[in-house]
């Protein structure tokens, strides 16, 4: 038995002829299967929003979060330390000759030799030692200065009658010594020295 399609066009103009045909059950007969079609689309896509809502919401919450402007705002405007990849880099090696040491004694222009001779020729015998006949050794002390004039001049051991009295005048009139020098740098030097005093020749 055939099977009988109640919307196909030539079956609906047969049923409709001679009949109103503007509206009514001739127009939804003829737009039946357009309107099944419609609603079918219609539907599918009302479900495939309701099913996919979800991830168009998060779709755009992430699309918005990403387009948002931060404005940051300084606070802290410390100088940054350097890196400790820096720090822990070897400094040059810096190679320091080490300083020469250099030390001079005191002397007199000359030597001492030099220094008893100007004693022999310049001192003078005070009269009451002359007259005496004192002879001997005195010991005198002095501190040689950095420019090599000698001050603090003193008598350690004394004839007397005025014989170191005599030979303080005489080593304040001496000419400069030769400064000690020690580690590169002059240096104050306290000196001791006899004297050895004769009558012979005065």
């Amino acid at each position: 038995m055939a099977k009988l399609d109640l919307y196909n066009q030539e079956w609906i103009d047969v049923i409709f002829t001679g009949r109103n045909q503007e509206y009514g059950a001739y127009q939804l007969r003829k737009d039946n299967s357009r309107m099944t079609n419609l609603a079918m689309f219609l539907g599918a896509l009302f479900f495939t929003l309701i099913i996919s809502a979800p991830l168009i919401s998060r779709y755009i919450k992430g699309t918005g979060s990403n387009d948002r402007i931060v404005e940051i705002v300084p606070t802290d405007l410390t100088p940054i330390a350097p890196s400790a990849v820096d720090k822990l880099a070897p400094p040059p090696l810096k190679v320091v000759e080490p300083p020469q040491t250099r030390e001079n004694q005191v002397k007199y222009p000359g030597g001492l030799s030099k220094f008893y001779l100007y004693i022999g020729k310049n001192y003078i015998y005070p009269a009451s030692a002359r007259e005496s006949g004192v002879s001997g050794r005195i010991v005198m002390s002095f501190i040689v200065e950095k420019d090599g004039s000698l001050t603090d001049i003193k008598v350690l051991k004394d004839m007397g009658m005025g014989t170191g009295e005599a030979a303080i005048r005489l080593l304040e009139k001496t000419i400069k010594w030769r400064a000690g020098v020690q580690n590169g740098r002059a240096v104050r030097v306290q000196y001791t020295l006899p004297i050895m005093l004769n009558l012979e020749g005065q």
